[in-house]
């Protein structure tokens, strides 16, 4: 994260005066407060979860996310369904493990036919 701060400092002060940093104090605010809230906060979570449930069981939980932003999308902000949608988030949460356990036993069985 911090080396990503870095080049959006640089592109900032490349393309835009410094006066424009001169915000009022609320703007700070709430920008502070989504660094703090959508950054910091995800970012220690997920680590906290890794140690405390593991990194696969992790994954798997955060595999969910498209389902639930497709889901939370439809019901909450009456965003429009695409039909293909909840197929490609269903594929994007289903485990790998699994795919590639059924494709083994998918190329055993064709193979002792």
């Amino acid at each position: 994260m911090l080396a990503s701060a870095v080049f959006v400092f640089v592109q900032f002060a490349l393309t835009r005066p410094l006066q424009a940093l001169a915000q009022p104090l609320p703007i700070h605010a709430l920008v502070l407060a989504m660094a703090v809230f959508c950054t910091v906060l995800p970012t220690w979570m997920i680590a906290e979860s890794i140690r405390r449930i593991g990194a696969s069981t992790a994954s798997l939980i955060g595999s969910l996310g498209p389902l639930f932003t497709i889901g939370f999308g439809a019901v909450l902000l009456d965003e429009p369904d695409p039909p293909f949608a909840w197929l490609r988030a269903a594929l994007a949460a289903e485990d790998p493990e699994q795919r590639r356990e059924r494709r083994r036993r998918y190329y055993r069985t064709a193979q002792t036919n």
